[in-house]
């Protein structure tokens, strides 16, 4: 497998992300950033790849929006958006898209980003959602409230009355979302078991189909260390929030 550097970083092959993305059925690439790969490596393999460039920092135009959208809504299978670092623009574009298709507010959309991806939409990005938010009501786009619950972040039991309009919005305990589990106590050791016997299932069946496989070459097992294995252990290192408990 080819790595290259970026800016310091280093970069896996188009080709490292095939069998991720065939596997959870991603068949579209959106890329963001100025062209540091050729994106026909993409279209080769059978994927669809689409450039929407704008510079780094920046808000996008109007052009690119309505561009990003129809990609997302006109895509049979997942979509995979990048730009450099992966904070900016491609949270940025995101981001609109949640609004239009589950009714984020502007605030729950950057928060909800931002614990996907630390430290994404920045500086004026923010004020861009919050205007594409208003845009967005104007038009007839409502939080629909029979799918809408509050919760108080906090490690008593606090009453919180949220209306939207005339309604009140049920108050709930924990509740999850896109996989991950959230609770008022705001504690992580129910998610982090899911996420650890989540990780350990995923590295026995690796073990059994990788490591102890002889027909694979060193090389081939090298890749997909460095592609697979190292990629999984770094993230759990850095986000997940280790007690006692689980240190244990």
């Amino acid at each position: 497998m080819v790595h290259t550097c970026f800016s310091g970083y280093p970069l896996h092959a188009p080709e490292a992300y095939f069998p991720y993305f065939r596997k959870h059925n991603v068949t579209t690439i959106v890329r963001l950033n100025k062209k540091v790969y050729d994106g026909k490596r993409f279209t080769d393999a059978g994927f669809h790849h689409h450039d929407l460039f704008f510079v780094d920092g920046s808000t996008p135009s109007d052009i690119i929006v309505q561009r990003f959208l129809h990609v997302c809504e006109s895509t049979k299978g997942a979509v995979a958006v990048h730009c450099k670092a992966g904070l900016g623009r491609t949270g940025t574009l995101i981001g609109c898209y949640l609004m239009k298709h589950y009714h984020f507010t502007a605030p729950e959309t950057i928060s909800w980003i931002r614990i996907c991806r630390p430290g994404s939409v920045i500086g004026p990005q923010q004020h861009f959602l919050e205007e594409f938010a208003a845009e967005c009501e104007a038009v007839g786009m409502r939080i629909s409230t029979s799918k809408s619950e509050s919760m108080v972040l906090n490690r008593k039991r606090v009453e919180c009355t949220l209306r939207v309009g005339d309604e009140i919005l049920p108050q709930v305990e924990e509740f999850k979302y896109l996989g991950v589990l959230f609770t008022s106590e705001g504690r992580m050791e129910r998610e982090i078991d899911r996420r650890i016997g989540v990780a350990s299932a995923v590295m026995r069946t690796l073990h059994g189909s990788v490591v102890v496989k002889r027909e694979l070459s060193r090389k081939a097992k090298l890749s997909i260390y460095q592609s697979i294995y190292v990629p999984a252990l770094t993230y759990g290192h850095e986000l997940w929030v280790m007690t006692e408990r689980t240190r244990s």
